[in-house]
C-alpha cells in the first residue's frame, strides 16, 4: 500500500537527502539543505514522501502560498522525484497529491518538473499521469546543453563560428 507522508525535518531529512542522491531525477534543488536556505521566505513547506511499506518510492517538493501548492517556490524546479517509476505507481501518487489538495481546500497545484537533461533515464510517466489527472501546461521552459566530452567548436552553429571569427583578437574563449 502506498502512503503519502508529509515531510517532517525532525524525522525525514537524512532519508530524504539519501533518496535524492540515488534518484533518477533529483538535483541539488531538491535537497533539504538547499530548500532550508529559503525558510525565511513566507510559505508553508508542504513536501511529501511516498512510501511503500517503509521504503521511499518517490518524493514531492512543495510549499503552500496563498492556498496554492507549488513545487517548490524556493527552487527553480521541483515536483516528483523518483528512481524507477511505473505507470500504476505514478498514477497513484498523483491521485494522492490531488486528494491531499482537495481535502485541504487548496485552489490549485502548480508543478515545475526538473528538465529532462537532469534525468539519468528519460521517463515521461509523471507528465503523462499529471495530464490524465487534468493538469495542463501553462509554461514550457526550453533547456539547452552542450556535451563537454565532444569538441565544442564542432557543436557551434555556423553563424556563431562566423561571429567568433570576426571577434578574433577582441575576445578570448577558453575552457575553464
Amino acid at each position: 500500500m502506498i502512503q503519502i507522508i508529509k515531510y517532517d525535518a525532525n524525522k525525514h531529512e537524512t532519508e530524504w537527502d539519501s533518496f535524492i542522491l540515488q534518484s533518477n531525477n533529483g538535483t541539488i534543488f531538491h535537497s533539504r539543505k538547499f530548500l532550508a536556505y529559503h525558510k525565511e521566505r513566507n510559505f508553508n513547506d508542504c513536501s511529501f514522501l511516498f512510501k511503500n511499506k517503509s521504503n521511499i518510492k518517490a518524493l514531492f517538493t512543495g510549499a503552500i502560498i496563498d492556498n496554492v501548492l507549488y513545487s517548490h517556490p524556493g527552487a527553480s524546479f521541483g515536483g516528483f522525484i523518483y528512481n524507477h517509476l511505473s505507470f500504476e505507481f505514478c498514477k497513484k501518487i498523483v491521485e494522492l497529491l490531488v486528494e491531499f489538495a482537495q481535502k485541504n481546500n487548496l485552489e490549485e497545484i502548480v508543478i515545475i518538473p526538473p528538465p529532462f537533461i537532469y534525468y539519468n533515464e528519460y521517463n515521461e510517466v509523471a507528465e503523462y499521469c499529471l495530464f490524465l489527472n487534468g493538469f495542463t501546461t501553462i509554461e514550457y521552459y526550453i533547456s539547452s546543453f552542450v556535451n563537454l566530452e565532444a569538441n565544442l567548436l564542432d557543436q557551434m552553429h555556423i553563424r556563431k563560428k562566423r561571429n567568433k571569427k570576426k571577434m578574433k583578437g577582441k575576445i578570448k574563449i577558453k575552457l575553464s
